[in-house]
């Protein structure tokens, strides 16, 4: 038994693996509507440097999102102190792509606080964004 299944209980493990089933899809949902809501009227927002953030964030939230809410499914069956391990190597890969699809996110997060810091603190225009 490895050391980490010696501390937890199969409760903490079954509560691990549950907890990103339930964070995932609502981030995917939420990733979703923001979205629908920019490629509604996308001749106005997508015009924005703000909209195009916003929107390639999403897509790539949407990526990592789906992987999280996968949670322990896709891991091989059989891994020792993995609970709920259904899949086989190629879904684990599959997961790992969309999970790492999702670190974009990071880069995007950081250009929507570079681009609230120029915006609200130096007062740079939309326009000035636009070139």
């Amino acid at each position: 038994m490895s050391e980490v299944e010696e501390q937890l209980s199969i409760n903490q493990l079954k509560f691990m693996a549950a907890l990103p089933m339930i964070s995932g899809p609502l981030s995917l949902m939420g990733s979703s509507l923001i979205i629908y809501l920019i490629l509604k009227d996308w001749k106005r927002t997508l015009s924005g440097a703000y909209h195009r953030i916003l929107f390639g964030f999403s897509i790539f939230d949407i990526l990592g999102s789906f992987g999280m809410s996968m949670s322990t499914l896709p891991s091989p069956a059989g891994t020792p102190g993995i609970w709920g391990a259904i899949g086989n190597s190629r879904t684990c890969t599959a997961q790992g792509f969309f999970l790492q699809t999702g670190v974009a996110v990071i880069y995007y997060n950081a250009l929507l606080m570079l681009h609230y810091l120029l915006s609200v603190r130096y007062n740079v225009s939309e326009i000035v964004f636009r070139k």
